[in-house]
């Protein structure tokens, strides 16, 4: 005859509570904040990228937020203090773009010694300028003054902009573009670069060939960038202030 036991409540509760893995809330919470604080940093970044300028950016990312807080705040199955630590998440996230934002939006002077040049005449000296060595670069022969090879007057495009770009060759045998009477509005992680072509749109300017020539270095006042040794300036027709945060034109110099 087989013996049976009776059935045991404490040691099934027992056996119960060793097979199930139970997350503290401390670590839920902290998971939500920064679940919630990565997916609002790249939202950031993606509508920057979406967005042609900083109020249009400005106005997605408070409209996604919103939907976000929203959509956290009434999902279904989500624990209070989860839900809580989520929206600090994005809060906390916001607020520090918008600080960021401010200090690589700060307005700056410089006041560089820059080359000067004047309009060339048709003469030798103006021909060496350009002689190129067969490989489309200007080639190393400096001219015995500076030559001005093109320039032009900066126009608005998402931004104000004034003042003039110069393509100056210079007596030790570089290129350089100056920007003189410079001024424009400030924004995050703007560069100066020569664009190929004649860019009608910023996707234009993204697509077609350009050259990087640094960070802008003030939103006003003279200053000066040298061109690598390998780039041929006759190939580029303008020179932008470009918004690398937005991909958005801020001011251009139609080069002549």
């Amino acid at each position: 005859m087989r013996s049976t036991q009776p059935n045991d409540p404490k040691g099934d509760d027992m056996h119960h509570a060793r097979s199930t893995t139970v997350i503290p809330a401390t670590v839920t919470n902290a998971a939500a904040a920064v679940f919630a604080a990565v997916g609002t940093g790249v939202g950031i970044y993606v509508l920057g990228r979406a967005s042609q300028t900083f109020t249009q950016h400005l106005a997605l990312v408070v409209v996604a937020s919103a939907v976000a807080v929203a959509a956290i705040r009434f999902a279904p199955g989500t624990r209070t203090p989860a839900r809580t630590w989520a929206i600090a998440g994005i809060a906390v996230t916001l607020l520090g773009a918008m600080a960021l934002g401010g200090v690589l939006s700060r307005e700056t002077t410089v006041d560089e010694q820059v080359v000067t040049a004047s309009v060339p005449a048709a003469g030798a000296d103006a021909e060496s300028s350009s002689t190129t060595n067969g490989t489309g670069a200007t080639s190393d022969a400096a001219p015995k003054q500076n030559v001005l090879l093109k320039h032009g007057e900066f126009e608005p495009l998402a931004h104000d902009g004034k003042g003039t770009a110069s393509l100056i060759r210079t007596t030790d045998g570089r290129t350089v573009l100056t920007l003189t009477g410079f001024s424009t509005d400030a924004g995050p992680d703007l560069d100066v670069r020569l664009v190929a072509g004649d860019p009608s749109s910023d996707s234009d300017v993204e697509s077609g060939r350009s050259v990087r020539l640094g960070a802008l270095k003030g939103t006003s006042g003279d200053q000066q960038y040298v061109l690598p040794a390998d780039v041929d300036p006759s190939e580029f027709t303008h020179a932008y202030v470009w918004c690398r945060a937005f991909s958005v034109g801020f001011t251009r110099a139609r080069l002549a």
